[in-house]
C-alpha cells in the first residue's frame, strides 16, 4: 500500500513536472513565433521616418514658388549643429543623418529632398540615391577621395548631373578663385597624411581651379538680390587663401516691419548651434563677415 502511494506520488510528481515542462515549451514556442512576426515587420530607421514625415508635409506645395524647398528646410528648425559629420564614415557608403547637421549637409539633404519631390520619386531609397549623387564624384562612394570636399565642386557636380542651375548676373561676373586649402593644411585632415592621397587631392584641386563658377562680389549683391528666389542655394565665398566657400544656406524671403520683402536665409549655424532662420538679412550678414567676399547662387531644377 505504501509502495502504491509512493508510485502514485511519483506519478503525480512526474505529471506536474511534465505539465511545467509543457508550459515552458509553449512559452518558448510563443516567443519564437512572436519574434518571427516582429522581425518580419520592417521597422524603419529614424532617418527614413523623418524623410517620410517631411515628404508628407510638403509634397503638395507649389513647386514653382520654391516655398516647398524652404518648408522642407524649416522641418529641421532647431535640429542641432554638429561639425564634421561626414568624417565619421569611410565613404564606402553615403552617411544619411537627418537628425543633426552642418551647413553643407543641411543644404545637401534639403536639395536631395527637393529633387525627389519635384521628380515625384519620393521613396526613401530615391532620396538616398539622389543624396549619393550630390555628394560623390560620379555618384560612387569609393572612399575619402571620391567625396566632393570643396563646395565649388559640389555645385559644379549638381549642375552637371542636372539637379542645379547657376543663377548668373545679367552683366559680367567674377569667378571663384583657385583652391588649395586642404592640401596646404593637410595636417587638419587625417586621410591627407597619406602621401598618395595627398597627391590625388592636389590633382583634384588643380582641376577645380579651372572651373568657371559665377561669383557675385559683396558690393554687387544688393543689386543682384532681385534674381534670388525662395529656396535658392546661397554659397558664401571665402576670402581665406585657397578656400572657395566658408558657409552655405537656403534663401528665404521675409516681410520686415515695413512689410517689405527682405532676404534672409535658413542655415545650420555653428554660432547658434542649431538649424535656424537667420535673424539678420543677407546684407547684414555680409556686412558683419568681412572674410566673405561674395556669393554664388544655385537653383534646384
Amino acid at each position: 500500500m505504501l509502495l502504491f502511494r509512493n508510485d502514485y506520488s511519483q506519478d503525480c510528481i512526474c505529471i506536474d513536472a511534465y505539465a511545467i515542462f509543457d508550459l515552458r515549451i509553449m512559452r518558448i514556442f510563443f516567443l519564437l513565433i512572436l519574434s518571427i512576426v516582429i522581425s518580419a515587420v520592417a521597422v524603419p530607421p529614424a532617418d527614413s521616418l523623418i524623410f517620410k514625415n517631411i515628404i508628407g508635409s510638403v509634397i503638395y506645395e507649389n513647386i514653382e514658388t520654391g516655398r516647398y524647398i524652404t518648408n522642407a528646410a524649416q522641418q529641421f528648425d532647431g535640429y542641432p549643429y554638429v561639425a564634421g559629420l561626414l568624417e565619421k564614415g569611410d565613404d564606402k557608403k553615403a552617411i544619411v543623418n537627418l537628425r543633426e547637421f552642418d551647413c553643407v549637409t543641411l543644404v545637401e539633404a534639403v536639395s536631395a529632398i527637393s529633387v525627389c519631390i519635384k521628380s515625384q520619386n519620393v521613396k526613401y531609397s530615391d532620396f538616398e540615391n539622389v543624396l549619393t549623387r550630390f555628394r560623390y564624384r560620379d555618384g560612387r562612394p569609393t572612399g575619402y577621395e571620391s567625396r566632393l570636399h570643396y563646395f565649388s565642386e559640389w555645385l559644379h557636380n549638381g549642375v552637371n548631373i542636372g539637379f542645379l542651375d547657376f543663377v548668373r548676373p545679367d552683366s559680367s561676373y567674377d569667378t571663384v578663385r583657385k583652391v588649395s586649402f586642404m592640401t596646404e593644411n593637410n595636417k587638419l585632415y587625417a586621410p591627407l597624411k597619406d602621401q598618395k592621397v595627398l597627391k590625388s587631392f592636389k590633382a583634384f584641386e588643380k582641376q577645380l581651379s579651372d572651373l568657371k563658377i559665377p561669383l557675385v562680389k559683396t558690393a554687387r549683391v544688393h543689386d543682384f538680390e532681385k534674381n534670388i528666389r525662395e529656396g535658392d542655394i546661397i554659397a558664401f565665398a571665402s576670402g581665406i587663401k585657397g578656400l572657395d566657400y566658408s558657409h552655405t544656406a537656403l534663401a528665404f524671403w521675409k516681410k520686415n516691419d515695413r512689410y517689405e520683402d527682405v532676404l534672409h536665409f535658413i542655415h545650420a549655424s555653428s554660432k547658434v548651434g542649431r538649424v535656424v532662420l537667420s535673424g539678420e538679412t543677407l546684407q547684414e550678414y555680409l556686412a558683419s563677415h568681412r572674410n566673405v567676399i561674395g556669393i554664388t547662387v544655385a537653383r534646384i531644377k
